[in-house]
C-alpha cells in the first residue's frame, strides 16, 4: 500500500500494521543531519529501529503499529515548523534599518550579493548613515564594519534571499578603512565562505548605505 502525508511518503511491504518496513523523504531537514536521539524520543513501544540520514532521507524499520507512526510523523512535523523562524530574533522597535550596496551581481555571477541589510539602535551610527545619504552616492566613502551573528535576524534579506548572517545590532559602525581579511561580498564570501566561523567580522570595503528601509511586520 501507499499513503501520502504531508511532505512524507509512506510505503509499506505488507498489510500488516504489527511490522512495517517504510521510507519517507522529511523536506525540513534537507540541509541539515538529524539527530537520531530526537527521533528516538518520539518513538513509542519497540525501539528496533534503523535511522540515517545521508541527505535528508531516512529508513526506519519495525514500528510497533500505524498509531505511532502518525505520533511520529506529526512530531517531526511540529519540530520542522518550529524551526523555521529558528534564526529570527524579535524585532526591537528602537532599531532602524539600512540597505546596504556589496558587489555587483557580475563579480560572482550571483545577484544575492548585491544588497544586504544592517540594524541598529545606536544613535551615533544612524547619524553616521543619515549623513552619508545626505551625499550623492558617489561621494560616500564609508561602510559598515561589525561583529557577525548567526541567521538574517527577521531582516537581513535581498529580494526573495535571506541571508544565513547578520550584522549584530549595535555592535557595528560605519569606518573609512578596515583590515582586507574584513573585506567580501555579501553573499559569495561571507555566506559560502562561512565568515561567521572564519573571519567573524564584515566589513566589505566597496558596501555603501542606499537607503532607510521600514520593515513590513506580519
Amino acid at each position: 500500500m501507499r499513503n501520502e502525508v504531508s511532505s512524507f511518503n509512506l510505503f509499506s511491504k505488507d498489510e500488516e500494521f504489527g511490522n512495517v518496513e517504510l521510507f519517507f523523504l522529511f523536506t525540513p531537514y534537507q540541509n541539515e543531519h538529524v539527530r537520531s536521539s530526537n527521533l528516538e524520543s518520539a518513538i513509542w513501544g519497540e525501539k528496533k529501529t534503523i535511522l540515517y540520514n545521508p541527505s535528508s532521507s531516512l529508513c526506519v524499520k519495525n514500528f510497533m503499529n500505524i498509531k505511532t507512526l502518525i505520533f511520529f510523523c506529526a512530531a517531526l512535523m511540529v519540530v520542522g515548523c518550529s524551526n523555521d523562524d529558528g534564526d529570527k530574533n524579535e524585532l526591537n522597535p528602537e532599531w532602524r534599518y539600512f540597505r546596504f550596496s556589496s558587489c555587483p551581481s557580475e563579480t560572482h555571477g550571483r545577484w544575492q550579493d548585491s544588497s544586504f541589510v544592517a540594524a541598529t539602535a545606536d544613535a551615533a551610527v544612524i547619524q553616521q548613515c543619515l549623513d552619508q545619504l545626505s551625499l550623492p552616492l558617489e561621494q560616500r566613502n564609508m561602510f559598515p564594519l561589525g561583529q557577525l551573528g548567526q541567521g538574517y535576524a527577521g531582516y537581513n534579506t535581498n529580494a526573495s534571499h535571506q541571508f544565513s548572517w547578520h550584522l549584530i545590532e549595535n555592535d557595528w559602525e560605519l569606518v573609512e578603512l578596515g583590515a582586507e581579511i574584513y573585506d567580501g561580498c555579501a553573499y559569495s564570501d561571507v555566506e559560502l565562505t562561512n565568515y561567521i566561523e572564519s573571519v567573524g567580522r564584515y566589513g566589505g570595503w566597496g558596501n555603501r548605505v542606499l537607503e532607510e528601509i521600514t520593515l513590513d511586520e506580519d
